[in-house]
């Protein structure tokens, strides 16, 4: 029956309301920690830039460098929080009832079939963020701490 239900699952019920992307609570401890990072990230960054506008543009190089790490540290944990997928709805009472293995399978299934749009966007969002922290003058603003922040929506 759960290979049943694994193969009669359509491309349609996954990108109906029935399966839904991870999202952020701002009460998750993952969630807090990172916040916490980009908030000590974006200070640094305001203060190298700060430095490199004097000590003439080295700030700014090794902003770039904590920049380029903060972006694949943070795209990462952002990947791996959409993909934790949660399945509401009809389908939802249909796996409960095949059991756990077969919730495994078909959350396996639908993680396939979803990852391109997930990271697509997460390198979205990462992206105009290590845009504005790399152009001169605007690695001044929050732009990590937003990102992080965009992950409640």
């Amino acid at each position: 029956m759960a290979e049943q239900i694994i193969e009669n699952i359509s491309d349609e019920q996954i990108a109906s309301s029935d399966v839904k992307p991870g999202k952020c609570s701002p009460l998750d401890i993952d969630f807090i920690m990172m916040l916490s990072f980009a908030f000590l990230v974006d200070v640094l960054d305001m203060l190298l830039d700060t430095l490199g506008l004097v000590a003439g543009g080295t700030g700014k190089v090794v902003g770039i460098a904590f920049d380029i790490i903060t972006f694949l540290i943070i795209a990462y944990w952002m990947y791996q929080k959409e993909m934790k997928i949660g399945i509401t709805g009809k389908l939802n009472k249909q796996l409960v009832a095949t059991g756990k293995k077969a919730i495994k399978k078909i959350e396996k299934k639908i993680a396939k079939k979803i990852a391109n749009k997930v990271l697509t966007k997460v390198l979205f969002k990462s992206g105009i963020a290590i845009i504005i922290e790399v152009l001169p003058g605007f690695g001044l603003f929050t732009s990590w701490t937003a990102l992080v922040i965009s992950c409640l929506f």
